[in-house]
């Protein structure tokens, strides 16, 4: 098993923010019992059953390898973020993949909206890397980054239907 390194000091303790339903999961535990997690479709929030806010997973010896135990948001692996950006402080999520080949990170709201020095610093960030950057505010998502990454956010989240685009609508 591949695992990121964790920063020295650095640890998720209290936060459960990655088990409360801001991130979509299928979980299913060693002995069998399962449980998912995500936004439901009244856009409320489904954690994971297992989950003792605050606390960790109840379930802990019977997590599985994915996600439980090689997820790591961005705080626990990048020595770059501020130690005020843990999730359980900031309420917001940095979580680093890969989709259709395509490495980028994503920047999602978890408890509040997000604070404008956090996508200030994120936005900053990724310009200065070039690296691939995408973040949810209010149900939107925006994104940055290299034309691959630009063109399969634009074929997944299409902002204009063809019959508007290019079209003065004024």
């Amino acid at each position: 098993m591949d695992l990121l390194p964790v920063v020295e000091g650095r640890s998720c303790k209290d936060c459960t923010k990655c088990c409360e339903g801001y991130l979509r999961a299928d979980i299913k535990l060693s002995d069998g019992r399962e449980s998912w997690m995500g936004m439901k479709d009244d856009m409320s929030l489904n954690p994971c059953t297992f989950l003792q806010q605050g606390v960790g997973c109840g379930s802990y010896a019977e997590r599985p390898v994915s996600p439980c135990k090689i997820f790591k948001c961005d705080y626990l692996t990048d020595k770059t973020m501020p130690d005020s950006f843990k999730p359980s402080r900031s309420n917001a999520i940095f979580s680093t993949r890969t989709i259709k080949g395509v490495e980028y990170t994503m920047l999602i709201e978890a408890g509040r909206k997000l604070d404008s020095e956090i996508l200030s610093w994120a936005i900053s960030k990724h310009l200065e890397e070039g690296t691939n950057f995408a973040w949810r505010v209010l149900g939107n998502i925006f994104w940055i980054g290299n034309e691959e990454f630009n063109s399969m956010m634009a074929e997944d989240y299409p902002l204009l239907n063809e019959s508007s685009h290019g079209t003065d609508t004024h």
